[in-house]
């Protein structure tokens, strides 16, 4: 009720709540006003929706690019026995311990760090060469 007082007294008489979404998360609403009414017609309200949408993935963007960029770190260790992952795999084959330094994307890809104790490097690189094989 306060924002609608507000906008009366201003002399707007039409207004509209974008929401900013992309993906599962809502940034916010971009909200637009006209001093008449029934001013927005199905083709702005189209072209606004894809404006939200325009603004939500920018935003988004933005903080993954700062994400990526920020010199913070989160540490994660866990442990699984699924042979199916290739790193336990891998561990399981060569009797090594394989720790992931780091996993970046690069497009539909990842690219993953790793560094392996325990076993000489021709062991290792012999498992991988027969599970490249098969």
């Amino acid at each position: 009720e306060p924002w609608r007082e507000a906008a009366l007294e201003r002399g707007y008489l039409s207004a509209i709540a974008v929401p900013l979404t992309y993906r599962e998360t809502t940034y916010g609403v971009l909200c637009v006003y006209a001093p008449r009414p029934e001013a927005f017609d199905a083709d702005e309200r189209a072209v606004l929706s894809d404006l939200g949408e325009t603004v939500a993935y920018a935003i988004g963007a933005a903080e993954q690019r700062r994400a990526l960029m920020s010199d913070t770190v989160i540490e994660l260790e866990f442990g699984t026995r699924d042979r199916s992952i290739g790193f336990v795999d891998l561990s399981a084959a060569a009797s090594c311990e394989v720790v992931v330094d780091g996993v970046t994307p690069t497009g539909e890809a990842l690219v993953a760090f790793l560094t392996i104790r325990g076993p000489e490097s021709e062991t290792v690189l012999d498992v991988v060469a027969a599970d490249s094989e098969t």
